[in-house]
C-alpha cells in the first residue's frame, strides 16, 4: 500500500476565490480530455454541500456520476470521494490564509 500523495501550494489570491474556482469553477481548469466520455464539449458539475455530487454532462445531456462530497465547511474544506475510478480514493482540499 503506497503512501497518500500530500502537496501544497501558494496562490495569490484571497482563501475564498480559491476555493470557489476549485469548487464551483472546476468545469473553468478540468483538463477536457480526463472525462468519462473524452467527448468535447462536456460540463464538469460539482454540487457544493455535503452529498452533492460531482459529474460530467455530455452536449446531448447524458450525465456521468464520478464521485460525491463527502465533506462541506464553509468556504475552507472540500472532501471528495471518486468511486468510479478503478479504485476508490478520496480527496481533501483545506484553504488556509
Amino acid at each position: 500500500m503506497s503512501a497518500p500523495l500530500r502537496m501544497s501550494f501558494d496562490v495569490a489570491c484571497s482563501v475564498e476565490h480559491a476555493f470557489t474556482v476549485w469548487t464551483s469553477g472546476i468545469g473553468a481548469w478540468w483538463p477536457p480530455d480526463h472525462t468519462v466520455t473524452g467527448q468535447a464539449g462536456v460540463v464538469i458539475v460539482l454540487r457544493s454541500g455535503v452529498g452533492g455530487r460531482i459529474y460530467e454532462r455530455t452536449s446531448d445531456g447524458v450525465e456521468h456520476d464520478w464521485g460525491e462530497v463527502t465533506v462541506w465547511a464553509g468556504r475552507r474544506c472540500c472532501h471528495t470521494s471518486w468511486p468510479r475510478s478503478r479504485k476508490e480514493t478520496a480527496d481533501d482540499h483545506r484553504y488556509q490564509g
